[in-house]
């Protein structure tokens, strides 16, 4: 994993142990949790509530996102890049809460009505 994906990561309030659950280690995206969440309930008890809730924001983020972007790469970058639309905020800093996370899906509505950039 390269250092500043693993900072960006910890920044976001992820425990690097959940975190690499789900990256993938070729290309250093965050993978769609949902085969994640299709494993045991005990693995997903490994992970704190507030964790499983980030978890469940970051999947809806990353699936609407990918209705949008063309290749999984172009979201991974859009998710950990400053955007203007987010007040220069990075998108997977705002999904430590709800709010945070309507903020993120409002501006992804907007692109793909092409309204924000």
């Amino acid at each position: 994993m390269k250092p500043e994906m693993k900072k960006k990561l910890e920044k976001a309030g992820w425990r690097i142990g959940s975190a690499e659950d789900f990256l993938t280690p070729k290309t250093h995206r965050v993978r769609a949790a949902s085969s994640a969440l299709r494993e045991p309930r005990k693995k997903l008890a490994r992970l704190s509530s507030k964790d499983r809730e980030k978890l469940a924001r970051v999947t809806q983020i990353q699936r609407q996102a990918r209705k949008i972007f063309s290749t999984n790469k172009a979201v991974s970058k859009w998710l950990i890049s400053p955007a203007l639309a987010l007040e220069g905020a990075v998108p997977i800093d705002l999904l430590d809460t709800d709010q945070g996370a309507k903020d993120v899906e409002a501006v992804l509505k907007g692109i793909a009505h092409g309204n924000v950039m």
